[in-house]
């Protein structure tokens, strides 16, 4: 079978696309399909001749393929509305994640009059091209079961034309379980520093959670891993001894292996979060806020992970991990099995060519 996948040209800088689109093209070319990528603008321009050669390369490569893929959102929408209009093939707009829901979920710690009005322009946006998506697309793919569910009640659109294709994670061999420390623990974050996972992921960590556990007297350190941080950031990170940045980590069992549990505090409810399918494939115990850990419909409270949702809920927990009132190596153990049973590449690119092989032309 060929199919096409149309991304955007600086997928491969962004590890949220990156992660997603590299594993399934291994893996469905591993399954004896040819996969072909073709990068395109993030941005269309009716004005630009490029766009020209851009359509007359798709219909090269159309000429004998199964299947057309668009992601995310704006690939999938510039794709069908002005590339491949007359294409009469199998269509997918792989979404992974629906903006709308995104900025529903986030509209909250928009405080100032100009962020709101920013973000509620981007719901139009968003709104008017998940509209198209779901109108003109054979099929959609979302990467979580909470913006299925938030897509079917909020458009009409029949239940089949939506697939569930969670993301996958690469697990290690050799798992990093936890037995902290009496002294202290070890409390880890991974982050970028672009401004908007700042403030919807970095942020309620940094200024609300730390300073809540330092005032609590927990004894605790934490590790940052993640490129970006700017002179700003690391002249805040120097006024306490307990963060320690790490910047870019090479080999993430460096990392993992020195950290005794993982926070999660992302405010948007859409989506997947990768780096909570990482932290359990190294049979790591996860903490975050509940809508973290949603779209796990196999996961289960209490076995798997740990939700807090407030700094008192953040303090009560890892003090009880302190003084081993929680088993993390119990809890590194379930999620590492979750991962292995579900969300391997390999079992969830099964789930797409189950769809592409039952909707082949």
């Amino acid at each position: 079978m060929k199919i096409v996948f149309v991304v955007p040209n600086n997928y491969k800088s962004v590890g949220g696309m990156k992660l997603p689109i590299s594993n399934h093209k291994r893996c469905l070319e591993m399954l004896g399909n040819e996969v072909i990528i073709v990068e395109i603008p993030y941005h269309y321009s009716p004005f630009s001749k490029a766009w020209d050669k851009i359509k007359e390369d798709i219909y090269k490569v159309l000429q004998d393929a199964d299947c057309i893929l668009g992601y995310p959102l704006n690939q999938a929408y510039i794709l069908k509305k002005y590339l491949i209009r007359n294409y009469k093939g199998y269509t997918i707009a792989f979404l992974a994640d629906s903006l709308r829901l995104h900025e529903e979920s986030v509209r909250g710690i928009n405080k100032r009059l100009k962020d709101f009005m920013a973000g509620f322009l981007r719901w139009l946006l968003y709104t008017k091209k998940d509209r198209f998506c779901l109108c003109n697309y054979d099929k959609i793919i979302y990467s979580s079961t909470v913006d299925v569910e938030f897509v079917k009640s909020h458009y009409n659109v029949s239940k089949q034309k939506i697939l569930y294709v969670p993301n996958g994670t690469t697990i290690p061999e050799k798992a990093y379980y936890s037995d902290p420390n009496e002294e202290s623990i070890t409390i880890g974050m991974l982050t970028d520093f672009e401004p908007i996972n700042l403030k919807e992921n970095f942020y309620p960590f940094i200024d609300k959670i730390i300073p809540a556990l330092e005032n609590s007297g927990l004894k605790f350190n934490v590790l940052i891993a993640g490129k970006g941080a700017d002179e700003k950031m690391m002249k805040r990170f120097s006024q306490s001894n307990r963060i320690h940045y790490l910047g870019y980590v090479k080999d993430l069992a460096d990392f993992y292996g020195g950290v005794d549990v993982i926070i999660s505090t992302v405010y948007k409810r859409s989506g997947i979060i990768n780096r909570i399918l990482e932290a359990w494939g190294y049979g790591k115990l996860v903490v975050g806020f509940s809508r973290n850990f949603e779209t796990f419909s196999d996961a289960i409270e209490g076995v798997h992970y740990l939700s807090a949702d407030n700094c008192d809920d953040f303090v009560r927990i890892l003090s009880d991990v302190a003084n081993k009132k929680i088993n993390c190596k119990a809890f590194g153990e379930k999620a590492r099995e979750l991962v292995k049973q579900n969300y391997t590449w390999t079992s969830v690119t099964r789930i797409l060519m189950e769809d592409l092989a039952s909707n082949r032309n």
